[in-house]
């Protein structure tokens, strides 16, 4: 009775770092909510408004939708230019985050790119993990989904 034993190979399934760090879990994965983030990111992903001024991306007050606005007043008092060690950006973008989510060609620190881009990139996170991907989402009278 001195045989080799052979072990059944155990799977380990390594879960993917998040980029994020989300402190709530993701809850639900409904159809309505990834379709629902589908349209919201293609809308706004969308080109300039027609006839808008050069200066449009700065004028966040005309396009940035009231959710957003109070997201970021929450997050770091609407600076746009928020720096700190960690996060970046009115919306307090953790730096792997906005490494992980920007788009090719855009700033690679969040507090240089314009509103429009750190909302762009917001949006992209939202349509990851919804607004508890903010530590102010419960704070800032916002619904996740």
């Amino acid at each position: 009775m001195g045989g080799v034993r052979h072990r059944r190979p155990v799977s380990r399934r390594v879960r993917a770092r998040s980029p994020h760090p989300c402190p709530v879990p993701h809850q639900g994965d409904g159809i309505i909510r990834r379709f629902g983030a589908l349209i919201v990111t293609a809308l706004a992903l969308s080109a300039a408004p027609a006839g808008a001024s050069p200066d449009w991306q700065h004028q966040w007050q005309k396009w940035l939708p009231p959710v957003w606005q109070r997201l970021a007043r929450c997050e770091t008092g609407m600076n746009w230019q928020h720096r700190t060690r960690d996060y970046q950006g009115a919306f307090g973008f953790y730096r792997g985050s906005w490494d992980a989510f920007r788009y090719r060609g855009y700033p690679t620190e969040a507090y240089l790119a314009t509103p429009w881009q750190q909302y762009r990139v917001a949006l992209r996170i939202h349509a990851r993990y919804g607004f508890t991907g903010w530590g102010c989402y419960r704070h800032a009278w916002v619904r996740n989904g």
